[in-house]
Order: C-alpha cells, then structure tokens, then sequence
C-alpha cells in the first residue's frame, strides 16, 4: 500500500453479527473505529495513514452479545458473549522518503593512475523538491572485496526503514465475565529452509576514496573525481544520499581501470628465510592484437630499516600473446635472510604496449629470535657477568645490553612489548602512551577524553552509549599524577566528581566481577583522590573495613600509598606501622629474585 490509500480487508469470524473495535497501530494507536460486522459482509476498510512506512498492524476485537436463540443447558451455555482478538499487518511503501540516486562515470574504462570523473545526480522518488542541505557519502571500491563479503551498510533507507514491530497490547476483562472458550488447534509451526551458494574467493582490499560529506547543489548535483591506483581490476563507486530528516537513498555505478598489457603477481605475501619456492606472475594481452612481449625482474633485500639492497636481474624471458591470451611465468626463488623482498617487473612490446609492477614481501626468520637468559644488576662499580652461547645456537644471536638510571623507567623489552600492544581501549591507550613516553598519542588520548566520560563523570573503556567505571577513573587520575602529566582541568574535575559520589553513596556502579571487592575498590578511588591537589576527606576512611592482612598485594600498596599521602588521618603511626609490616611480611627471597607472595587467605 501507498500512503493515502485505503485497505479493505476481510475479517473471518466464528459470529454471525459482532460489533468491532477497529484500529490501526505500531507504537501507538494511529486511527480507530467501532463498527458493525455480519457474516455476509465481513470488509472492513481502513486508511493508510502518511506515517505508515515500512509497516502498520490492524486489530480487530469483535465482540458478539448473548445469543437468545440458543438457550442455556445445566451443562453448556453456547449463547453466552463471546469475543475474539485479529491482527494483522499492512506493508507500506517509503517513496515518500525515498532519494533516487544517479552515479555516471565519465566513461567505462580508465588507464592505472588516471582520475575518474563521476556526476551524482539526486531527486526524491515522489518528484517533489529536495529539502534543503542534501548531501551524499562517496565510496570507491575494489569488487573483488565486495564478491568476498557484500557490504549492505550503504543501504540507508532500508536500515533507515526497517520493519517494525507492533507495540500496542489490547487488553480485556471479558473473559473474567464470559470464561475462555477453546476453539481448536488452528495451526501448526511451518518448516522449511535453505542455503546460499558460496562467494567467490578473489581479494583486491583497496579503497579508492572515501569522502563522508559531499554537497549537492539546488538541483542536487555534484561532480567527483576518483583517483584511481595502479590496481588493474573493477571500482564499484557507491553513493549513499540524505535530504533532511527522513529523506535517504543509494545508488551506485562500476568502473573498470585496464591497459593492453596487463602484469599480475601471484607471489605469496609472507615467507621465511631459507624458503625455495615458486615466484608465479602472469602477463595478459587485453588489447586486439597480437603481441611479443619481454618480462624481466630484479629482486632487492631490505633491512630492518627498509633499505634496499642492490637489485638481482633475474634471466628474462620471452613470450608472445594473442589477443586476450593471458601466460604465466615463473623464477625458482630462495628467500635470503631479510625482512622482506621488493620484487621489479617490467613487461615490454615495444611502441605497442608496456607494464611495470613493484611488490613487497615480507621475510621472516625460519627460527624466531627469542631470549634465553636475562638478568638484571645493580652496578656498583664495575661489574663482571660470564656468559656463553647455548648449545647448538644459531648464527644471529648475541647479547643485548641497556642501562637506565632506575628501575622505575622503561626497559627495552617492556617498550617493545608495548609497540606492539594490539588493544586499543582508553585504559591500555593511556598506559602506552605514558610507558612509551610518547606525547603526540597521551595529547590524542586527551583530546578523545570528554568522549569516554559518562553522565556521572566516569570514563568508560570505549566511547559511546553505557555506565562508566570507577576503577578505570581513578587509574587514570593516578596514573596522570604518577607520569607528572597534566589532565584538563574539566575532566579531572568531572573525574574526581564522579568517584567522590562513589565514595559517598550518591552514585553506585555495580562490579564487572561476581565478587566482594567493594573495599578494594574503595582503596584505589581514595588512592587516586589522594594524588590530587584537591586532597583527600578523611572521612571517606569510615567506610573501609580495615582489615589489611586479607588484602590484595594492590590494595596494601593502595593503603600505603594514601597513609603515606594524608599524614592527619587519625591513628596514623599504628597504621602506617601495621601496613608496612603486613608489605615486607610478603616479600619472599628466591634466588637473586625478590618476589611478592599473595595475600593469606
């Protein structure tokens, strides 16, 4: 149905003559009517209303009054009033707030490396004016992405107009009147089912362009240009339109970039030092004669560093190709010892046509590097370490040697392990930005920040919708204090706003884990308060069940650390005393290691 048409639907019912409640609804009731049903004339009609895209419900409660022709018996009382509930669903169409969307390449094919011009047009289905400020959002794309995994994310107006649900219940007190009456088993469960065939298998993971915020002129026209790479293959150029508030559409066109002479690599994109394999290329003829072509390679090793070394020519050969003949050729190849390859092809036919490629491998140790022994010293002087290789050790290794003022700064093999650290939350963020010293990803983190927070105050480990945490608040408060870096005045205060309404019952978050660590967590927020120039209320103090030996190693460094922060909280001395004991109590000697022991209990 259109908006504006009006649906007659057919109402089957067990009664001869009831009256109806009619109405139209979704989240709420849109229209209704009472009207009289007969058997002979069971139609119903309703309007469709503007807001019915995608989908509405009619319902319709029909109630039938007492029957006098049927008298009652002492066992059954058929003409008693009966009622029954029916629903069911209109689908509506969304031209209303469908754009139809145009994309024209300037033409079909493009050389490698050229800039595609593409017109977008956009007009609303129904004919009627753009709203004003319509835009579009422009992609390119490889197909071969799209034939391994379609993207539906750019049907706007589908995800925009999804199906809905109904979200109005009719309620009744009838049957407390009337008692239930059972009409049999009207249906049963369908079944049925299927599958889809599989995909085709062929990766090109290239983005052309993305552009989030295109502007249409009055008429709703814009030009592009696509700058294509030197992929040969095919572009779907996608357009994803909005007008206003409920106006969306897609549209989309193909491209394809070729030349006469076409190389393509096949070469594996990882291998290992030592490795003997196959190096497969194929040279196609797409032009519409015949051609004698000459392919030569050179291969270059890289450093660590991506310098490359002086390239070696491989023997070249010699190939001619009909037209739309496509031939392989390959090198047996023995990878050295590098961090990758860079591999130069050239395919000449002269004045009639001609190809260059350059692809990268990368090379990685048949036996990974790994650490046998590390030692810490404390020098004092000068120092004396014997050490000798391990039995049956490759060429390659050695040993490695740093020194830094204090224990407290960044080891080489800790600065590593975070480079290469793949998580990205706004706790593991801030603490590779602070353990790396790098101030270009903390400013990141900071500028980021008042994102994370929620309405509390607190920050939650990603951006978006849900209940921040205290625990990551008050790392991060302590965290900064620690560093000596500096958080913005805003959000530090938001933060330490949101963790004293923890510590004093306004505001409380329930723990990620099914455990009794409220007083831990208590520890660390004051912990964190401490640090700041605000200071600490000593009252906050009373709410802890003091019980330091059945702590966490955390929890007594916690406990110390705001002792040693707020000397005027009462008892000080018997407490600082108790803690530092309970702390050296768990320190356990073994070997030249010094080691915390877990907590008794």
């Amino acid at each position: 149905y259109a908006p504006g048409d009006t649906a007659r639907l057919q109402v089957r019912m067990p009664y001869r003559s009831a009256t109806a409640l009619l109405t139209l609804e979704r989240e709420g009731v849109l229209w209704q009517r009472v009207v009289d049903l007969t058997g002979k004339a069971p139609v119903v009609e309703v309007p469709v209303p503007p807001e019915g895209a995608p989908n509405v419900f009619v319902s319709v409660l029909a109630v039938r009054g007492r029957d006098s022709r049927i008298q009652p018996t002492a066992l059954v009382d058929l003409g008693r009033p009966a009622f029954k509930l029916g629903m069911t669903e209109l689908r509506v169409g969304w031209d209303a707030h469908a754009l139809k969307v145009n994309v024209t390449p300037e033409r079909e094919t493009w050389q490698p490396g050229e800039r595609a011009a593409v017109a977008i047009a956009v007009s609303r289905a129904d004919g009627k004016p753009l709203p004003p400020h319509a835009e579009v959002a422009l992609a390119a794309v490889d197909e071969g992405l799209l034939e391994l995994r379609p993207n539906t994310s750019w049907k706007v107006l589908e995800a925009m107009l999804k199906r809905r649900g109904i979200e109005v219940q009719t309620a009744t007190a009838q049957m407390q009147v009337v008692g239930k009456r059972h009409y049999g088993r009207k249906a049963v469960t369908p079944g049925g089912g299927g599958g889809s065939g599989a995909g085709t298998r062929r990766v090109f993971d290239t983005l052309l362009l993305w552009a989030p915020k295109v502007a249409l002129d009055a008429q709703g026209r814009a030009r592009v240009e696509v700058p294509l790479n030197d992929s040969l293959t095919s572009f779907r150029i996608v357009a994803v339109a909005s007008a206003g508030m409920a106006h969306f559409g897609t549209g989309s066109a193909s491209i394809r970039s070729t030349q006469p002479l076409m190389l393509h690599a096949g070469l594996p994109a990882q291998v290992r030092s030592g490795d003997r394999y196959t190096a497969s290329f194929t040279l196609r003829n797409a032009g519409d004669a015949p051609l004698d072509a000459t392919l030569s390679a050179t291969v270059s090793a890289l450093d660590a560093n991506g310098a490359a070394s002086p390239g070696s020519p491989l023997p070249p050969r010699q190939l001619s190709l009909a037209p739309g003949e496509s031939r392989e050729v390959d090198w047996d190849y023995e990878a050295p010892a590098a961090s990758g390859l860079r591999w130069q092809l050239t395919a000449d036919a002269g004045a009639a046509a001609r190809d260059a490629l350059l692809v990268s491998q990368t090379v990685v140790p048949a036996v990974p590097l790994s650490t046998v022994q590390a030692s810490t010293l404390q020098l004092r002087g000068e120092s004396t370490l014997a050490v000798n290789a391990p039995a049956g050790a490759l060429p390659g290794g050695g040993l490695r040697i740093s020194l830094q003022p204090s224990l407290a700064g960044t080891p080489a093999g800790v600065a590593s392990w975070f480079r290469q650290y793949p998580f990205r939350c706004l706790e593991q963020r801030a603490s590779r930005a602070v353990a790396l010293h790098d101030d270009a990803e903390w400013e990141a983190v900071l500028s980021e920040l008042p994102g994370y927070l929620d309405e509390h105050g607190l920050a939650r480990y990603f951006p978006g919708q849900g209940a921040g945490s205290e625990v990551l608040s008050a790392y991060l408060l302590s965290l900064a204090a620690a560093a000596g870096r500096e958080l913005p005045l805003m959000q530090r205060m938001q933060l330490r706003e949101g963790l004293v309404s923890v510590l004093e019952g306004r505001h409380q978050p329930r723990s990620p884990l099914p455990t009794a660590d409220v007083t831990l967590r208590k520890l660390a927020i004051i912990a964190a308060l401490a640090r700041q120039p605000e200071g600490l209320n000593p009252g906050w103090l009373d709410s802890i069940d003091e019980t330091p030996r059945l702590w966490p190693n955390s929890a007594l460094v916690d406990w110390l650390d705001i002792l040693l922060r707020a000397p005027d909280v009462p008892r000080h001395a018997e407490r600082l005393q108790t803690a530092q004991a309970e702390l050296r109590a768990r320190l356990v000697p073994a070997g030249n290691q010094l080691m915390f022991a877990s907590a008794p209990g």
